[in-house]
């Protein structure tokens, strides 16, 4: 290599030195710092984005604890009318009593509840009126399409605001 070097022109040797620090020059900016330099704008972009959806979050999670505490001014159970009578009568009310197999307490403020061949559009104006008027929450539901249109059979399991 030693022969080869002194073999070449000086021409040539001041080219390959000044190409040799060039590329000395050159090779880490290319190899180091553009890669680094990428994803730290990346990183910051990633940190825009997930500061961007905390700050959502943080919005809905205030109209949440509001809408929750609305619901806390709901009326609720009265002690006088137990959980079970509630529902029996604002079955009725629903035009539901007909469906209405069998309403059976599962314990403190908490009832299943059976019914077939009920309209389905009943049972969620229902449903929904349990929750806003007397903030009983639906825990469980199975609904069963039946054969004429509309109609269907459920159990559910409802459960007071007290349990």
């Amino acid at each position: 290599m030693i022969s080869w070097w002194q073999a070449c022109s000086s021409r040539d040797r001041r080219t390959l030195i000044i190409g040799g620090l060039l590329l000395l020059l050159i090779l880490p900016y290319g190899l180091i710092w553009l890669p680094l330099n990428d994803r730290l704008d990346n990183a910051a972009r990633t940190v825009e984005r997930l500061q961007n959806d905390l700050d959502w979050m943080m919005a809905a999670s205030a109209q949440v604890q509001a809408a929750r505490g609305q619901s806390s001014d709901l009326p609720r159970v009265q002690g006088a009318q137990s959980l079970l009578g509630l529902v029996d009568a604002t079955a009725r009310q629903a035009n539901l009593a007909s469906g209405l197999r069998r309403v059976q307490p599962e314990g403190a403020g908490t009832v299943r509840v059976w019914m077939e061949h009920v309209a389905f559009d009943d049972l969620l104006r229902w449903l929904d009126g349990l929750v806003q008027e007397y903030g009983i929450q639906v825990t469980g539901l199975v609904v069963d399409r039946q054969s004429e249109a509309g109609r269907v059979n459920v159990r559910l399991v409802l459960e007071g605001p007290e349990a």
